[in-house]
């Protein structure tokens, strides 16, 4: 469980928690940390909870076990029963797991190097079944595409642009963004505050909005961005989402593992029609995660809730 805490998730609102009843562990989303006004149809929350249980799955192969993993997209069972198993992943997920606690969003400007054909080859070599290589689908194949041409990127980052800019200057979008853990040091840099002044971000935000600044700021690291990546569902879905969560935590992991940091762009992706136009860019179907791979530099650990206050025995 130390490990499946360690997943990333928006505004870091870490939306699982996970009830132990006997030899099974339920999976379930944490609707009290449910980020209403950013992901009203809980998309978000789901790919959150995948990126966990992925990070769960992780834990298990590095001491030899295996899990048994039941989903479920009913809203009265949990999103996953989890028990032991034999291990039958063959896969060599060492690199990744070494990786886990460095798997953190890098949101300021990347480096100019542009990663090698080989190197985002080896990185998305886990994925590149439609899920995490090793481990059991229990849906469609999630698709990866990667957009690495200057018309592609700027198509997108004009949609990134336009999306960032409405949602910064939805108040109510930036009333909740203020009271989530860990968002002082990100919200001053992109308010344009000096680390010193981090404390003051969060009251700021509810009654200033930065939409230009931040649209710009977004629209130009997508533009430049050494590589952006799709990830795509069968179609639109809680297991789908729930997919697409799991694929995003081992793209991340492989990538960190083989020195490159990430960040998502999560205002293009809430609303269907943008998410349209991103998949007619990329060649994706139902894209879910937008995201950018390049070189970045050290990112300080966010905040994290403790096991004791993940878990519960039911």
């Amino acid at each position: 469980m130390r490990y499946a805490v360690l997943a990333p998730s928006s505004h870091n609102s870490q939306p699982w928690r996970f009830v132990l009843k006997g030899e099974t562990v339920e999976l379930w989303p944490d609707t009290s940390r449910h980020l209403a006004v950013a992901d009203p149809d809980r998309r978000e929350l789901t790919l959150a909870c995948g990126a966990s249980l992925f990070c769960l799955r992780l834990a298990a192969w590095s001491v030899g076990a295996g899990l048994s993993v039941n989903v479920s997209a009913s809203s009265e069972r949990p999103l996953a029963s989890i028990t032991r198993a034999a291990l039958e992943c063959e896969f060599d997920w060492e690199p990744e797991f070494a990786a886990l606690p460095y798997l953190r969003m890098d949101f300021r400007p990347f480096r100019v190097d542009t990663p090698t054909p080989a190197l985002l080859r080896a990185v998305t070599r886990p994925i590149l079944g439609g899920f995490p290589r090793g481990f059991k689908s229990y849906c469609g194949p999630v698709k990866v595409g990667l957009v690495r041409d200057d018309t592609g990127r700027q198509a997108i980052s004009r949609r990134v642009e336009e999306a960032a800019r409405e949602q910064w200057s939805d108040a109510l979008f930036r009333k909740e963004l203020a009271g989530w853990e860990g968002a002082e040091e990100l919200l001053a840099y992109r308010l344009g505050l000096p680390p010193f002044l981090a404390w003051l971000a969060p009251r700021l935000l509810p009654v200033w909005s930065p939409a230009e600044r931040i649209a710009e700021s977004q629209g130009q690291q997508a533009r430049e961005a050494p590589v952006l990546v799709v990830l795509g569902a069968a179609r639109e879905g809680v297991l789908e989402w729930l997919s697409c969560g799991e694929c995003l935590a081992a793209l991340a992991l492989s990538g960190r593992a083989r020195g490159l940091s990430w960040s998502p762009f999560l205002a293009v992706t809430r609303r269907a029609s943008r998410r349209a136009h991103v998949g007619e860019q990329s060649g994706v179907d139902h894209p879910q995660v937008l995201l950018r791979l390049g070189y970045g530099g050290h990112v300080p650990a966010p905040p994290r809730r403790g096991v004791d206050e993940v878990c519960s025995v039911g």
